[in-house]
């Protein structure tokens, strides 16, 4: 008989007994912390148009997304986080007439990675501040709040996305290529990728062109690109090419060529961005080493201005580094961002973490407006918590 037995799916946990006590515990001790500080209880629906998560949080969020076609005909998602379900909901609600809008919230994501596939998250969304003291105010909230849930000696680990961005600005690339820069920070950091390596990869996305093969191509016309690739198929396309007829090849082809970055100017700002990617330490320490490696922008004056403002804001005992490869695998991250991270018997483990995203209100069809915000795992919490 028990080779019938329907088996619990990969990632997926049963909670019984002391075990969800614990996970409720914790969530009830966030609720109550963050209640204190005006944060509303607000739940969103399980289930989303999934162009609300793709439109902006891109990175490695689109390629985890339980994604389905309802019986309706409408593709759905379950909701991999709650931010974007948040910012709907302000988006719908009235907007800039709702600003500031403190809001809090509890309740399962789902993401088809190699860890947890479904797991708690309890977080925060500030929208309508902007500057140091909302920053302020979302930092000293997502620190304390883990006091009251049991956790001690954890690490806030911050970075500023506009340092980076202020830096790319000078090379002049396309927004997807500077997305592609920013996105591989990661795998800079951690040794996984070489800038020349990176760069290879975004010639082969279409994203960067070298050669003159690609330059002249860029400077076609549309007819001349024809009999190019007319010559290159071997032959004259009459047919249509899958879904595409050939004026629809050619002009794809062409808007890729034309917008593609160079890829020597793509790899010198991804060997920028490695260099300063690699700061961190100690706040004075780390800001230094920025101003050395050439950072001068208004974006390092701001993160210099919050971290200075730290022991002003309650942040309790959580030991402070300033780190510029700190990356959270959103698109839609602006300003300042951090992770939270405690010690375990492997290493640093990472119990979540938020930062400003300014563009995502506008980005999501409201009206533009500043908004930021954080996220923990609760399972994660609930571990470190136990010790």
């Amino acid at each position: 008989m028990s080779g019938n037995r329907v088996q619990r799916l990969a990632g997926m946990s049963d909670l019984a007994g002391a075990e969800y006590g614990r996970l409720r515990a914790a969530a009830s001790a966030f609720d109550g912390f963050a209640s204190g500080l005006g944060y509303e209880l607000l739940d969103t629906p399980l289930l989303e148009q999934t162009e609300l998560f793709v439109r902006k949080s891109g990175g490695e969020l689109t390629t985890q997304l339980y994604t389905f076609i309802d019986p309706g005909g409408n593709r759905v998602s379950l909701r991999p986080e709650f931010t974007s379900s948040v910012i709907r909901c302000f988006a719908e609600r009235g907007g800039a007439a709702e600003a500031p809008a403190r809001w809090q919230y509890r309740g399962p994501v789902f993401r088809h990675d190699g860890g947890y596939r479904q797991f708690t998250q309890v977080g925060a969304e500030l929208i309508g501040p902007g500057g140091v003291d909302a920053d302020l105010e979302v930092l000293s909230l997502a620190s304390n709040a883990l006091h009251a849930m049991g956790v001690e000696g954890h690490t806030l680990r911050i970075g500023h996305l506009g340092v980076l961005h202020d830096l790319l600005s000078d090379f002049e690339l396309s927004e997807p290529a500077r997305l592609f820069v920013v996105g591989g920070i990661h795998d800079l950091s951690a040794g996984q990728a070489s800038p020349a390596g990176l760069a290879a990869k975004a010639q082969s996305l279409g994203l960067a062109r070298s050669g003159p093969e690609a330059n002249t191509l860029a400077s076609l016309g549309s007819e001349a690109a024809r009999e190019v690739i007319d010559g290159m198929m071997g032959g004259p396309a009459a047919v249509p090419m899958g879904q595409r007829t050939t004026d629809e090849v050619v002009e794809r082809l062409l808007r890729k060529a034309r917008t593609a970055d160079r890829a020597d100017v793509l790899e010198d700002a991804l060997n920028l961005v490695n260099e300063v990617a690699s700061i961190e330490g100690p706040p004075a320490d780390a800001l230094a080493r920025a101003r050395s490696a050439g950072v001068r922008c208004d974006s390092l004056g701001e993160l210099e201005d919050l971290v200075t403002r730290l022991d002003d804001g309650g942040v309790g005992d959580a030991t402070v580094v300033v780190d510029f490869g700190v990356v959270r695998g959103l698109s839609y991250y602006t300003g300042f961002i951090f992770d939270v991270e405690t010690r375990g018997p492997a290493g640093p483990v990472s119990l979540g973490g938020g930062g400003r995203y300014d563009g995502l209100v506008k980005a999501l069809g409201g009206e533009d407006t500043p908004a930021l915000g954080f996220a923990y795992t609760l399972e994660s919490v609930v571990a470190a918590a136990a010790g």
